[in-house]
């Protein structure tokens, strides 16, 4: 659904810059419209979301509407250029996502400048963990947000959601018998959210400050999500001044951990006992890696989810040495494998 958020007016004081923070805002940046007086001075309007990507600079005299997207994401044409004056190209073109409140700052010219009213429509979906931030503290930690309540987890949750019920799908169209409690295993997701927020989101990527690095990882997730290719991704990482390289490596390698975790928890609320099989699964060409070659051929005949586990972990540190850390189901960087159910 589409909300719409406005300032009302504003008038600039002898400093001649006015800042203010929106209320919190989760979704994607559709439009923003800049409403002005008859006699509006020449002012200047930026807009950044709470990750720090500005979004809208534009300079305005008369009311304006803007539709603020990421045109290097999706076409070279744009590339540098954040915002059109009118729609087109721009449903072709990724919006900005904001997890929380939008900067707004207006620069005048004389003391006395002002616009009648700033509207900011945004694409959201209620958060399954809606709280006001006021409400969004520990215990017995006043000011501190609880992790339960990040926005950020909403993407993993719709993700982790979607993942899970394809699986449970697929699981009972094989097995007519097979009872799944789907209300039980979304009632436990809360706790393999957390890991997930936590292995993601603990440290920066080698070279990159932490604020793009959190913002690389929020794409990641959106785009699980919403089924963006690997492509995008990798122009939006890029668009963040990584070289092609790195991109890939933090495109493939970041997407994979994160689905085949989410893939884990899903198996395991179909078969909690344990007893179903696996087996590791990917392309054959002149990039496949002698590691995952091994992962195949040791499981083509399908063994237990765990087992499957011990047998990455094993070819991974005989290959790539005891010092690799292994991650979950990710072998090595820019894997790309990953497994499902064997059937016989």
């Amino acid at each position: 659904m589409y909300k719409k958020i406005s300032t009302g007016k504003i008038t600039v004081g002898e400093k001649l810059l006015v800042k203010l923070m929106t209320k919190e805002i989760i979704g994607d940046i559709e439009k923003v419209k800049i409403i002005c007086p008859e006699d509006c001075g020449l002012i200047n309007i930026s807009m950044s979301t709470s990750d720090g990507e500005n979004f809208l600079d534009v300079e305005i005299k008369d009311t304006s509407i803007f539709y603020p997207r990421n045109w290097s994401v999706s076409t070279q044409k744009y590339t540098n250029v954040n915002v059109a004056n009118d729609q087109s190209n721009v449903l072709r073109a990724d919006r900005y996502l904001s997890y929380g409140n939008i900067l707004i700052e207006i620069l005048g010219k004389i003391e006395g400048d002002s616009i009648d009213n700033i509207e900011l429509i945004y694409k959201t979906e209620q958060p399954l963990e809606f709280v006001n931030k006021e409400e969004a503290v520990t215990s017995d930690t006043e000011g501190v947000y609880n992790p339960v309540h990040d926005p950020r987890r909403k993407d993993i949750k719709e993700y982790l959601n979607k993942t899970f019920m394809n699986i449970a799908k697929e699981e009972t169209e094989h097995n007519k018998s097979l009872v799944i409690d789907v209300n039980k295993a979304q009632d436990r997701m809360d706790s393999i959210i957390d890991i997930i927020a936590k292995a993601l989101y603990h440290k920066k990527f080698k070279g990159i400050d932490k604020k793009t690095s959190d913002q690389i990882k929020n794409y990641i997730v959106k785009a699980l999500r919403e089924g963006k290719t690997l492509s995008q991704v990798m122009k939006y990482i890029r668009s963040k001044g990584i070289d092609e390289q790195q991109a890939e490596n933090i495109a493939r390698t970041e997407s994979h951990a994160v689905q085949t975790t989410v893939r884990e928890w899903s198996y395991k609320q179909t078969d909690p006992d344990g007893e179903f099989l696996y087996k590791w699964i990917g392309p054959d060409d002149f990039r496949t890696s002698k590691l995952c070659t091994t992962i195949k051929s040791r499981t083509q005949n399908g063994v237990k989810l765990d087992e499957l586990k011990n047998i990455i972990e094993e070819e991974s540190k005989k290959e790539l040495g005891d010092s690799w850390e292994v991650r979950g189901f990710n072998p090595h960087i820019n894997c790309r494998h990953n497994f499902i159910r064997y059937f016989d």
